[in-house]
């Protein structure tokens, strides 16, 4: 035996395991590189970049076709370059950070997983009820992706040409001319039927319906020595101080306006409701007795979808079609998309969507947009006169609707920016934002705050004003075509709803039912009207049964209106609503109350008659009275034949855009 240092032992062959280890280790390659067994991929075309960018790319595309819920407006253009630009540069800078990682764990499939996610985050979240939901597939599909590189063979190059298509779609997107979302063409009135009625001497007067949206009744008072047009119709025709509407609501209003029905009877509680088959127009009856019927509106929630376009030969919603698309398009881009996800509100609303759908220089904005609705209706009037039927002809102006942009004529004239609170000034007057700023800050607990907010209300009413000057103009071009044609016409002017300018603490409408919502201007005039001023309010419910007595068609046993031709008719109460909200008025008597079915709760009182800006609540000074009106209301819910709604006719994703661009928040009123 030898003492000393053991001998080495005997040298071993490697086993395969750690032979293909060593083989790794002495090969290194670029993170997402196919290994030599995949096929030869040049260095400088590394796979996980390209599996990123064409899994992204491909979903894009489909997203991009699935996207397109405005077919007729043909926005496949913007759609692509919102959609895919924003995949696109998302996928990139994911391909940037993963770079940056030195042992990134992608294979070619799992990439192209990820570039997947990606693009089918926003996909799915378009699909889904709740849009975040999406960001599932930005989690799902690289995991499944990963079994893939265990199953399917490696791509090689595949990759790089999958990822081209996208970015060459782009490009072509960027290349094309925007699309023209104005290029709506106005109806025009189909021609004049030879076997149409004839009239004989006794052929009834022509009737001209003006509503102008959000005017409210005291301020065209107010403004009476600036408002020529219609002071002179006022003098020569039936008035009130004030009517009443059925709601603080355009469509529920519009609705009574034009059937008569009461707002517990046709059904249409809010701007989100398309009127039942069931409700029937003024338009139609006339129609049906030979008259020639025709509309223009400039409010897309009355557009002909809607419902509103019975009973009319033409109906001009040409002039809101537009706005619905553009609306419609940008409510998507915000809700289901990168770009709107990652970018801002203003961003998207100010900036990219102006980009995409450039507006005409003729249709410059919201400023000045009833001169293009009387445009409109001097066309149909120029038809309508040589006709020998009578003509019942109904004109809607959005002027002066929020947000109060007067235009060149009378901007300036009332306003003064001096008497904005600094804290106001310097950016949009009176856009949404600087709204809701006011509706905040007018119910803020500092006494400080709520005073600056007041006066920057009050400041705002006299833009409101400004808007009021121009549509007596706008009237006055009107009237004087009716004056020319040398026929007898009867013309009622009125509105839907008014607005609130710190009253209660409240801006805009859709927000409460008192008297500065609710109240709204009311004139007739022409052949077979007295003249003389009203002493009870008429109701909006009363206007079809007028104008059916001055058209010559039978009363209608069904509507509870008056007619207002017919001497001066009895105080009648009036009910109005608001969502799950009444007001009952009975005489000087007004009660606010919630209600659910039948099931009545006084919450205000006001005696209107001393107290007409409704300072003083009554309800625990005259609890007998409170309790009386809530009776009386409690048997009109039980009396009312309410009608059913109509459903599946307008696109909810449209309606909402057009409430969001209004003004309307929250609860769609």
């Amino acid at each position: 035996m030898t003492f000393g240092r053991p001998s080495p032992p005997p040298p071993q062959a490697p086993s395969a395991g750690a032979a293909r280890r060593s083989k790794r280790r002495a090969t290194p390659r670029m993170a997402g590189q196919d290994s030599p067994a995949s096929g030869p991929v040049p260095a400088r075309i590394p796979a996980m970049p390209w599996g990123i960018l064409a899994g992204a790319g491909l979903v894009g595309l489909l997203d991009s076709a699935l996207r397109l819920k405005l077919p007729d407006a043909g926005l496949w253009r913007e759609t692509a370059l919102v959609v895919l630009g924003g995949d696109l540069l998302l996928a990139l800078a994911v391909c940037l950070l993963v770079s940056t990682r030195r042992r990134s764990g992608l294979r070619t499939w799992s990439a192209f997983g990820l570039g997947a996610g990606v693009a089918g985050a926003p996909l799915l979240g378009s699909l889904l009820p709740v849009e975040p939901f999406g960001l599932v597939a930005l989690v799902a599909l690289p995991i499944l992706a990963r079994g893939a590189d265990r199953l399917l063979p490696r791509p090689g190059r595949a990759f790089a040409v999958l990822a081209l298509p996208a970015p060459v779609a782009l490009v072509a997107a960027l290349l094309l001319p925007p699309t023209d979302v104005y290029a709506v063409r106005a109806p025009e009135l189909p021609p004049a039927e030879a076997d149409a009625p004839a009239f004989g001497s006794d052929r009834p007067p022509d009737l001209v319906l003006v509503s102008v949206d959000t005017l409210r009744a005291d301020r065209v008072l107010a403004l009476a020595d600036r408002l020529p047009n219609l002071t002179a119709l006022r003098e020569r025709g039936t008035w009130a101080e004030y009517g009443l509407s059925s709601t603080n609501q355009t469509v529920p209003a519009h609705v009574t306006l034009l059937s008569g029905l009461g707002a517990l009877e046709h059904g249409v509680r809010h701007n989100h409701d398309v009127m039942g088959e069931g409700v029937r127009l003024l338009g139609q009856d006339l129609q049906e007795a030979g008259w020639n019927t025709a509309a223009v509106v400039s409010n897309g929630l009355l557009r002909g979808v809607m419902g509103f376009a019975r009973g009319f030969d033409a109906f001009d919603d040409s002039e809101v079609a537009p706005t619905g698309i553009k609306l419609a398009f940008r409510r998507m881009v915000k809700k289901d998309t990168w770009v709107g996800w990652l970018g801002s509100s203003r961003f998207v609303f100010q900036t990219l969507v102006p980009w995409l759908l450039p507006r005409p220089e003729d249709r410059a904005g919201p400023s000045g947009a009833g001169r293009r609705t009387t445009d409109r209706a001097l066309h149909f009037l120029a038809e309508l006169v040589t006709r020998p039927q009578p003509f019942f002809l109904f004109v809607h102006y959005l002027d002066p609707h929020h947000p109060y942009r007067p235009p060149a004529e009378t901007a300036g004239t009332l306003f003064d920016p001096e008497e904005l609170p600094p804290e106001y000034r310097g950016g949009p007057l009176a856009d949404n934002e600087m709204m809701f700023r006011l509706r905040d800050e007018l119910a803020a607990a500092d006494p400080a705050v709520r005073e600056r907010a007041l006066r920057a209300a009050r400041a705002l009413e006299s833009l409101y004003d400004e808007e009021i000057l121009f549509i007596d103009r706008e009237l006055g071009r009107l009237l004087a075509a009716v004056e020319r044609s040398g026929r007898p016409t009867v013309v009622l002017f009125t509105s839907d709803h008014g607005e609130h300018f710190g009253e209660h603490g409240l801006v805009l409408h859709s927000c409460s039912l008192y008297e500065e919502l609710v109240r709204v201007p009311f004139i007739l005039a022409g052949p077979g009207v007295p003249v003389r001023r009203l002493s009870s309010p008429p109701h909006l419910e009363d206007v079809v049964p007028t104008l059916r007595s001055l058209a010559g068609l039978p009363p209608d046993p069904t509507l509870r209106g008056r007619d207002l031709t017919r001497g001066e008719p009895a105080p009648a109460p009036h009910l109005e609503r608001y969502q799950a909200w009444l007001s009952y008025r009975e005489g000087p008597w007004k009660l606010i109350a919630r209600f659910h079915g039948r099931e009545v709760e006084p919450v205000e009182l006001y005696r209107v008659d001393q107290d007409p800006v409704e300072s003083r609540n009554l309800l625990h000074e005259q609890p007998a009275t409170a309790d009386r009106l809530a009776e009386l209301a409690r048997a009109e819910l039980a009396a009312a034949r309410t009608l059913e709604r109509g459903d599946g006719a307008v696109d909810p994703d449209v309606q909402a855009a057009l409430l969001e661009e209004l003004g309307y928040a929250g609860d769609g009123g």
